[in-house]
């Protein structure tokens, strides 16, 4: 069966990342991830062992689609004239 190269597959979209990838992906050192998961915030992640960790990359972008922030402009200016 030939894939549709249009379309990825739902294997490919949810792939499992290590924590450097998952970092790389959310633009902070692999030590953050780490912080956030002792502190319990930050992605879901599956613990698969004491020292193995994944993230699904849909989680990934879940989290970082739930941060986004869209600035509104102001009425009130910083500074009044």
């Amino acid at each position: 069966m030939i894939s549709n190269p249009q379309k990825p597959c739902r294997t490919c979209m949810n792939r499992s990342l290590s924590t450097v990838e998952a970092a790389e992906m959310l633009g902070v050192a692999p030590a953050t991830l780490r912080d956030w998961k002792c502190q319990r915030t930050g992605p879901p992640y599956i613990q698969i062992s004491t020292r193995c960790v994944r993230y699904s990359e849909a989680d990934i972008r879940q989290y970082a689609a739930d941060r986004r922030v869209v600035p509104t402009v102001r009425s009130v200016g910083r500074f009044r004239n």
